[in-house]
């Protein structure tokens, strides 16, 4: 097998060495006559000793050494021949090619846009107008199924294409695949602020994300398929436009991207509009960006924050979506951000719904508590307990949203995780009293618990948001 391993050799290096480098050129003649020495020299001569020697098994062996190895050069050969004669390898030699070139050339917009760097103020590729003709056969191929030609599809793509030649923008796609959500068909596409909007991934899109480690793989179906969770498949997406640039430039530093992705600012509080509305344990992946031009992609590789995935956000109808916009507007509210207490116990609850530990999600909802019932009303003292339990007993009594629940169950329910949360902070034996749920029943139970209290947090906080961002002599 080594003579016809040593021979295809050759031809893959002539193949590839288009450039006729003289060094690789001997070193193609040095392989290609091993090779056919290999083939010919060596069973001709062992078949002519083994004929005067009159070695009947010998013979034989070097004659189907010979037929073997002459066998696997011909069909060497033959692939050799065809993969030369296979057009998109040379395709600048085609006279449909040279015509092509030749239209271009002459036309007033596209003569600067072909074979030539294309791009933006900041990020540029050069385009060659033979990538271009081999993108559109792949993607007739990829459309039709084979290599037939239709029409109709041959139409579609070169409309695509020519529709990225002569536009004078270039626009990119800033993307957060969002871990732990799933959403209702009816918000799909729409904006949440200016610009953001809150749609499902592209196939595209979720391979990039695939490729990039933003988003989980459940299972492997096949060496080509796999399995994307449905929580795993949205992504909070935005679109922004430059002009377009070509021509070769100097290598002068090119000026700044914009920032990946360039709504990274106002992730915190969208995320949090969602889970105080919402709940569950959503949170944002990696930022992505593509662009028009199909020149690949960038990626942000910004720290992900964790997700509990036996817990995910589901957001249910265009009623959710418009308090999760009318929240949005009050976090980001100049009286909240300035309410150093209130956007504490914003942050404490976000973090609660990320724990995968209920004991720490109950530690999170206690801390925003206190900065919620006991810090921002300025009570002082030793004693956090009562003031804790009352604060909240007085925002949340009655409310509708949590199933009118009474006063002395609110104040149960605190007063007994309060005195559990120190027991747990300083590291002593819990007592082996029963918890309080909202509604008044004792358990031990203590995901439920959390629960309970995750929704009077909740709830709490966007009664106070609401409240602070229409207080009397706020903007």
């Amino acid at each position: 097998m080594a003579s016809p391993l040593t021979f295809a050799l050759s031809m893959l290096i002539g193949v590839q060495s288009r450039d006729r480098d003289p060094l690789w050129e001997g070193v193609t003649r040095v392989l290609l006559w091993a090779g056919m020495g290999g083939v010919v020299v060596a069973p001709s001569v062992g078949l002519v000793v083994a004929l005067i020697g009159r070695r009947r098994r010998a013979r034989r062996r070097f004659a189907l050494m010979g037929a073997a190895s002459l066998t696997a050069c011909v069909i060497l050969l033959v692939f050799w021949k065809l993969a030369l004669e296979v057009w998109w390898r040379d395709v600048e030699n085609l006279e449909e090619m040279r015509q092509l070139r030749a239209v271009i050339q002459n036309h007033p917009v596209l003569a600067s846009r072909v074979d030539t760097m294309v791009g933006t103020h900041f990020s540029g590729r050069r385009r060659e107008l033979a990538e271009l003709v081999r993108s559109l056969v792949h993607d007739l191929v990829m459309a039709n199924g084979s290599w037939d030609f239709e029409q109709e599809t041959f139409d579609a793509a070169y409309r695509r294409l020519e529709a990225v030649l002569a536009a004078g923008t270039v626009t990119f796609t800033d993307f957060a695949p969002l871990l732990g959500f799933d959403g209702d068909q009816s918000v799909e596409g729409q904006q949440i602020t200016a610009g953001v909007v809150l749609r499902r991934m592209t196939d595209i899109e979720i391979s990039l994300a695939v490729q990039r480690a933003a988003i989980p793989i459940d299972q492997y179906m096949t060496t080509t398929m796999m399995l994307v969770s449905r929580f795993n498949q949205w992504a909070l997406t935005v679109e922004h436009t430059h002009p377009l640039q070509t021509g070769d430039t100097d290598l002068t530093t090119p000026p700044a991207a914009p920032p990946l992705p360039t709504y990274a600012d106002e992730i915190p509080a969208v995320l949090a509009a969602i889970r105080l509305i919402c709940g569950g344990s959503t949170t944002t992946s990696y930022g992505i960006r593509t662009d028009s031009l199909g020149q690949g992609y960038s990626a942000a590789l910004t720290p992900i924050g964790p997700t509990d995935p036996s817990r995910p956000t589901v957001l249910a109808g265009q009623e959710t979506l418009d308090r999760v916009r009318t929240t949005y507007q009050h976090l980001t509210h100049p009286a909240v951000i300035a309410d150093r207490p209130l956007s504490t116990a914003t942050r404490q609850v976000v973090l609660a719904g990320s724990r995968g530990l209920v004991q720490d999600r109950i530690l999170n909802l206690v801390t925003a508590g206190e900065a919620l019932f006991i810090k921002r009303p300025g009570h002082s003292g030793p004693q956090k307990a009562r003031p804790l339990a009352s604060g909240a007993a007085g925002k949340l009594t009655g409310d509708p949203a949590l199933g009118t629940p009474t006063r002395a169950n609110i104040e149960a329910l605190i007063l007994a995780v309060y005195q559990w949360r120190n027991t747990e902070v300083h590291g002593d034996q819990h007592r082996t009293a029963p918890l309080r749920r909202l509604d008044g029943s004792a358990t031990r139970d203590l995901a439920a618990v959390a629960e309970d209290l995750d929704r009077m947090m909740r709830r709490a906080l966007l009664l106070a948001l609401e409240d602070a961002s229409q207080a009397p002599g706020c903007p």
